[in-house]
Order: structure tokens, then sequence, then C-alpha cells
């Protein structure tokens, strides 16, 4: 069950940042904001900066 909890905080985080970077906050804000790692707001953003160019 808390592997499972995790997934979901996990999952939940992404939104948040793929929601602030539709909203147009740089990589930085959002770091700055929701105190997640530097690694993983900018594997994110690169990986949102991707399926943008779609």
């Amino acid at each position: 069950l808390k592997i499972s909890q995790h997934l979901v905080m996990e999952e939940e985080k992404r939104h948040a940042m793929f929601a602030s970077f539709r909203a147009g906050r740089s990589p930085k804000e959002v770091i700055e904001v929701f105190n997640y790692p530097n690694s993983t707001v900018y594997d994110q953003w690169k990986a949102w900066n991707s399926f943008k160019k779609e």
C-alpha cells in the first residue's frame, strides 16, 4: 500500500509541475514554489518541452 501511495504522490507532483509549466512558470520558479529537487524539475521540464514539440 505504501508503494502505491508513493506512486500517486509522484504522479500528483508531475501534474503540478506540468500545470505550472503550462501557466508559464520557469523550472526555477517551480523549484522555489514546490521545493522539489532540481533534477526532478529539470527532467520533467525536458519531458514537457519534448511533448510540446510533437
